[in-house]
C-alpha cells in the first residue's frame, strides 16, 4: 500500500523516468530513485517503481502497468533501487538512469501541483514539463536559438517554454523546449543538421 503522502508524487516520478529513458543512446541497466527533504521520511519504493514504470512504457512494446512492471524489468535485466537523502532544499525527486555507457539524471519536484524539472544531468535548470519536448546539448555561440526557433516556427510547433542552461560562460548549453505539438522526425533532423548539436532527443510524455 503506497502511502498517502507520497501518493501524489507518483505520477511525477513516472514522468521523470519516461522523459529520461527517451535521452538514453545504450540500453538501460538499472533505474534509482533518490527521494530528498520531506519525501525521505516515507518508503520510497513505490516511487522507484513508478519510475520504472515510466522508463519501460518508452522503451518496450509490452504493456506496462503496476502489475507487469516487475516481471518485464527482471526479463530485461533491469535492475530497481530506491534510496534517500535527507537535505532541506534541491529537488525533491531524483531518478538515475544506469546504462552500459555511463549514467543519466534528471531531478525535480511538484510545485503548486506542477512537475518542474530542477536538473537534467550537471544542468541546472527549472522549468515545468509535460506532452511534448526538445532536449540538445550543444557548443553555446550567437544564433542558436534563432536557427531551432525559425525552423520550429516554419513547421507551426509552438515553443510554449523554454530554457537555457550553462555550466560555464562559454562552454556547453542545454536547451529544454515544451512544445504544443511533436516535432515529427524530418524536422528534428533538419535541427540537428542545422544546430549540430552534441545530442539532441524528442520527448513525449
Amino acid at each position: 500500500r503506497v502511502d498517502p503522502a507520497i501518493d501524489g508524487y507518483l505520477g511525477a516520478a513516472e514522468s521523470l523516468g519516461a522523459a529520461l529513458a527517451q535521452t538514453l543512446d545504450s540500453p538501460l541497466k538499472g533505474i534509482e530513485v533518490i527521494a530528498s527533504g520531506d519525501l525521505s521520511k516515507y518508503d520510497t519504493k513505490p516511487l522507484a517503481v513508478a519510475a520504472l514504470k515510466g522508463a519501460l512504457s518508452k522503451i518496450s512494446d509490452q504493456v506496462v502497468n503496476f502489475v507487469t512492471v516487475a516481471q518485464i524489468a527482471k526479463e530485461r535485466g533491469i535492475g530497481m533501487m530506491s534510496s534517500v537523502r535527507d537535505v532541506g532544499n534541491g529537488p525533491q525527486l531524483t531518478v538515475k538512469a544506469i546504462t552500459a555507457d555511463g549514467e543519466r539524471i534528471i531531478a525535480g519536484g511538484l510545485v503548486g501541483g506542477t512537475l518542474r524539472v530542477l536538473q537534467y544531468n550537471e544542468y541546472p535548470i527549472d522549468l515545468p514539463i509535460g506532452g511534448h519536448l526538445l532536449i540538445m546539448e550543444y557548443p553555446d555561440r550567437p544564433g542558436m536559438v534563432g536557427k531551432y526557433g525559425s525552423l520550429l516556427g516554419e513547421n507551426k510547433i509552438n515553443i510554449a517554454r523554454m530554457e537555457v542552461s550553462r555550466i560555464d560562460g562559454r562552454g556547453d548549453a542545454l536547451v529544454l523546449l515544451t512544445l504544443d505539438d511533436p516535432v515529427p522526425a524530418p524536422v528534428f533532423d533538419q535541427i540537428v543538421a542545422a544546430v549540430k548539436p552534441t545530442k539532441a532527443y524528442r520527448i513525449s510524455l
